[in-house]
């Protein structure tokens, strides 16, 4: 996405490497309700990352599609060559701005390859977490998933949207928007299904229309969706996509009315993880972990300062 958004930029940035990893979530409090520290059964299997265990979702890459366009630029490239990077070399990235764009161009076009249903998304729209690539015949796809991948997939498809350049080397205008429509039918599902999570979701199985697999829900990675739908939401009523907006916009409200209430502690203390009640009728679960990181953490916390219903604080 900074890629994507800094692509008019004239100068020359220069790669910097090394950013310092963040340590979250190093371990759940001893204190922490049992019922909230236990996960369910499926999410440990969803869970696997392994291409060789199960949870996963074979896909021959010949019935996937899984191509590269060429660039406009290169006539003679072979539409099926994955290998494009080694036709580029470091100093030439470094010294040619033409070049550095044919490559972000066909890095792009490669990852839109993946933007389809089946592939990178489930038949009911919502984002799988990606896919292993086994035995150069089929991909086993990861179909569990979570909103902080929501977030970049609803992002790239409004930067598409809103704007001419790279980004719309990954799709279409038309087909961002039907995959937006997608994504707002699943999420109108969701809610009807999970009516006490007010739109916020734990990890879940795209697969099956984002059942959850896990009883608690990680705020961070919802703060980052809640952003990204708020973007999306000015995108879409910018394009004149009034009734698409106004869908998403029913999700994005349905998270801030109730964000508050649901991981705000009192005395400036943000609740990191939450568990409610399949039919509500209790007050919300808790951690003592705090959203405290500088960088989901952060997110979240400014969609309370920003976005928030601080009408009723909790003492």
């Amino acid at each position: 996405c900074a890629v994507l958004v800094a692509e008019n930029d004239s100068d020359t940035q220069q790669a910097k490497d090394g950013y310092p990893g963040i340590q979250a979530n190093a371990g759940r409090e001893a204190s922490y309700e049992k019922h909230v520290e236990s996960k369910v059964a499926s999410s440990k299997v969803g869970l696997k990352m392994s291409a060789t265990n199960g949870g996963g979702i074979d896909i021959p890459l010949e019935a996937a599609d899984i191509t590269v366009q060429p660039a406009l630029q290169e006539s003679d490239r072979n539409a099926s060559d994955y290998h494009f990077a080694k036709r580029y070399t470091a100093d030439g990235l470094l010294q040619d701005v033409a070049l550095r764009r044919s490559f972000f161009r066909d890095v792009l076009r490669a990852e839109g390859s993946f933007l389809r249903h089946g592939v990178g998304l489930s038949a009911c729209g919502l984002t799988y977490d990606g896919a292993h690539i086994t035995r150069e015949q089929s991909l086993r796809v990861r179909s569990h998933s979570n909103p902080s991948k929501e977030a970049l997939h609803i992002c790239l498809l409004a930067l598409v949207i809103s704007r001419d350049g790279l980004a719309r080397a990954l799709l279409s205008v038309e087909e961002a928007v039907a995959q937006l429509q997608g994504k707002a039918t699943a999420l109108e599902a969701y809610r009807e299904a999970h009516p006490e999570l007010c739109g916020f979701m734990p990890w879940f199985d795209a697969a099956a229309g984002g059942r959850p697999l896990e009883p608690e829900v990680a705020v961070r990675y919802n703060g980052m969706l809640g952003w990204a739908l708020y973007f999306a939401v000015h995108v879409l009523e910018d394009a004149g996509e009034q009734d698409l907006a106004e869908r998403l916009r029913v999700h994005l409200d349905a998270m801030r009315t109730s964000a508050v209430r649901l991981a705000y502690k009192g005395s400036g203390k943000v609740a990191s993880r939450v568990s409610v009640a399949p039919r509500g009728g209790r007050a919300p679960m808790r951690s003592e972990q705090n959203c405290e990181d500088p960088f989901a953490g952060e997110l979240f916390c400014l969609f309370l300062d920003l976005l928030g219903d601080w009408g009723e604080l909790p003492p």
